[in-house]
């Protein structure tokens, strides 16, 4: 669709040979990164025309899915210059405007090729958006750019010309132009620039000469332009800003090149350089934004789930171990399959290979704590099907559209495609979708960024399978304690280790379990261990299960509504979708009949009033109607995008939903009963996490509500 809104001006002769040079400049092939664009806006361009539309079907240039598909890594200010987004592309793909406007620029430029197109835009009211320094900017006008393109379907220009000049009104189904080739486009090879200014084409040529350029200068243009990742997720799906990302996520800041693990907690730990190359770290990382960053709170360092481990395999077979060493204490783990070793950032000259007659010592020197699946923050996907997911918590949470998965920074070529009849086994059952709420969503508002207070290293409930910090059981569980407080011992690896202080008699020169406690350091998620001590004689917690899933560790083991876990299965869950109101999950309890009353404990971080503590405030959430029948079933003010929500139930004999069937060691992967999870829209997966510090329960986990 052309319409003409305007005469353009006669072109002088001098200009005319500036074009001319230019355009031996475009043969040429050379790089905006080495020679300034001339971008002149006095070559006949109507900047001042009013835009005859405002947006209302907004689109990508092209198919959402090629976004994936970077050009050279050159991603919004990857090297702390590019303005734009640039997107590899075939020869002769045809470009879409983003939305209906008026073009402003439709011609060379230098370092743009041959053809170069500039639309302004105007919304219908105006939006909220963050501009390249992640400052939040309201805005009613904007410019959309795109580079390295040419008039014409073929190479030679004799075919499908187009006839668009500025001033022209165009509408998104219109072709602009078609990428041009390598030898033509000015920069590199076949691929898009695309870039977005917030800003009329009158305005922005006030504030910078070269107003639609490619690559920053000095003084800095940042501030004018937007990630167009970003500004495309908020134009077309109205994701504001995209504030949470999955446990597992590694986060880059570009300010000042540091690299952050987000854990279970949803909490950022700052990797050092030593592991970021070790675990191939930084070839899985998304940029981010410090508005992103303060809403993870500070963790401290990064620890490495690896701590370094050795990696062995033995010669007559293919299975590849991870041991912590041999001997007592020690344990191992197998990787289920390559892509889980590999997602570990492991290659295949790191693996030690014993002589098989080995076998035997190792197995009878090790505790089988079952296997290494994929790694949290990995991508996959089943073989012949499109749903993109991200494991995190030991799950895999599905994305909801190629709009969000971009959103989130993520790139095709990590996505790691999987034999559908094991992806369950290899990449934990499917969870709760990631949608556009929940990606928007801050789970810890005005949380540190720079110059903060000193804080624990690590952090996050979950073992070493998640991407973040291992449990503090999982840390500490093989130290011996001999620390004395206040002329007693301290007795227990927990105890010891964890910050639960509690003071024990010895008896004989052995811990004994009948004594008063203090926690004077005690984290929230531990409190339940001390508010729920009544069956103290699970009070020594030890090593995980030696089954081929280790349910305490919380990696690939989840609820699954039966009164014995297997591995990576999630919580399923009755109750019909359209039954639950909005802002309520519904929890179900069945278990054992037993006289008495059930009780509900939990605790969560809603999006507005903190309400995260094992405090009595929250029995009262879900009360037993009928004691003595087994079952309990409320509904719970947890509205989407609540985080953190952890539970569990005392029963009426004294014993835990999630104790293990009073076994004092804990960690065998049984609860006592079933419970299931039901949002507004149909089931929602948790999985089965230990209490981190204190006697071995171990409680349902919610790391967000869907």
């Amino acid at each position: 669709m052309i319409r003409r809104l305007g005469t353009a001006m006669l072109v002088t002769s001098v200009l005319i040979l500036l074009e001319f040079v230019w355009m031996g400049a475009i043969l040429s092939g050379c790089s905006s990164k080495e020679i300034e664009e001339i971008l002149l806006g006095d070559t006949g361009e109507m900047l001042n025309e009013k835009v005859p539309c405002t947006v209302s079907q907004p689109r990508y240039p092209t198919l959402p899915t090629d976004m994936a598909y970077t050009y050279d890594g050159r991603a919004f200010y990857t090297d702390g210059n590019h303005l734009g987004y640039d997107i590899e592309l075939d020869e002769g793909t045809p470009i879409h405007p983003i939305a209906c406007g008026i073009i402003r620029i439709y011609r060379s430029a230098n370092g743009y090729g041959r053809l170069v197109v500039v639309i302004e835009h105007e919304l219908s009211e105006p939006i909220i958006v963050f501009n390249g320094l992640g400052e939040q900017v309201t805005i009613t006008y904007f410019l959309s750019i795109y580079g390295h393109l040419r008039k014409s379907q073929d190479r030679a220009g004799t075919t499908g010309i187009l006839p668009f000049k500025s001033g022209d009104m165009v509408d998104p189904q219109d072709v602009i132009g078609y990428i041009d080739n390598d030898d033509y486009n000015g920069d590199g090879a076949e691929h898009l620039h695309l870039g977005i200014r917030l800003q009329t084409a009158v305005n922005a040529q006030k504030a910078d000469l070269n107003w639609f350029r490619g690559y920053d200068t000095k003084p800095s243009q940042r501030k004018w332009f937007s990630d167009p990742v970003l500004f495309l997720s908020t134009l077309t799906t109205g994701i504001k800003q995209v504030l949470w990302h999955p446990p597992g996520t590694v986060l880059y800041r570009s300010v000042d090149g540091s690299f952050w693990m987000v854990d279970g907690d949803l909490r950022r730990s700052l990797i050092d350089h030593q592991s970021l190359i070790q675990e191939e770290l930084s070839e899985r990382a998304v940029y981010t934004t410090d508005a992103e960053l303060s809403c993870m709170e500070d963790a401290g360092s990064y620890i490495s789930p690896r701590a370094g481990h050795p990696i062995i395999k033995f010669a007559d077979e293919p299975a590849v171990y991870e041991i912590t060493g041999v001997g007592p204490g020690h344990w191992r783990k197998t990787f289920i399959s390559y892509d889980a070793f590999r997602s570990w950032g492991l290659k295949d000259n790191e693996i030690d290979v014993m002589p098989a007659e080995e076998r035997e010592k190792v197995f009878a020197k090790t505790e089988d704590h079952g296997f290494r699946t994929m790694r949290d923050g990995s991508l996959v996907k089943a073989d012949k099907e499109s749903e993109v997911s991200v494991v995190a918590s030991g799950q895999r949470l599905p994305i909801m559209d190629w709009e969000t998965f971009l959103a989130l920074g993520y790139k095709a070529e990590r996505i790691v495609t999987i034999k559908k009849d094991v992806i369950d086994l290899v990449a934990g059952q499917r969870g709760s979708l990631i949608t556009n709420d929940i990606i928007g969503h801050c789970a810890h508002p005005s949380a540190c960024i720079d110059n903060c207070p000193p804080s624990t290293p690590g952090g996050g409930i979950g073992d070493s399978d998640s991407g973040g910090e291992p449990s503090c059981f999982e840390k500490h569980k093989n130290t011996e304690c001999n620390i004395v407080f206040e002329g007693k011992k301290l007795c227990g690896d927990l105890i010891c280790h964890c910050g639960i202080w509690k003071l024990i008699e010895q008896a004989n020169g052995e811990c004994s379990s009948s004594s008063s406690s203090s926690s004077s350091s005690s984290s929230s998620s531990s409190s339940s261990s001390s508010s729920s001590s009544s069956s103290s004689s699970s009070s020594t917690s030890t090593s995980t299960s030696s089954s081929s899933t280790s349910a305490s560790s919380g990696s690939s083991s989840s609820g699954n509504g039966s009164s014995s876990s297997s591995s990576s299965s999630s919580g399923s869950g009755g109750g019909k979708p359209n039954d639950i109101p909005a802002g309520k999950v519904l929890f179900e309890y069945i278990g054992p009949k037993m006289p008495g009353t059930i009780e509900f404990q939990g605790m969560w971080d809603p999006p507005g009033p903190i309400f995260y503590d094992w405090v009595p405030s929250t029995f009262a959430q879900c009360k037993d109607k009928e004691p003595g029948d087994g079952k309990l079933q409320c509904l719970l003010d947890m509205p989407s995008g609540t985080t953190k929500f952890l539970f569990t139930l005392h029963l009426p004999d004294g014993s835990w939903w999630g104790d293990m069937s009073f076994d004092p060691q804990g960690g065998k992967g049984s609860t006592i009963g079933t419970v299931i999870l039901t949002g507004p829209n149909g089931n929602i997966s948790y999985i089965m996490l230990p209490n981190g510090s204190g006697p071995m329960y171990m409680n349902g986990y919610v790391s967000i509500v869907p």
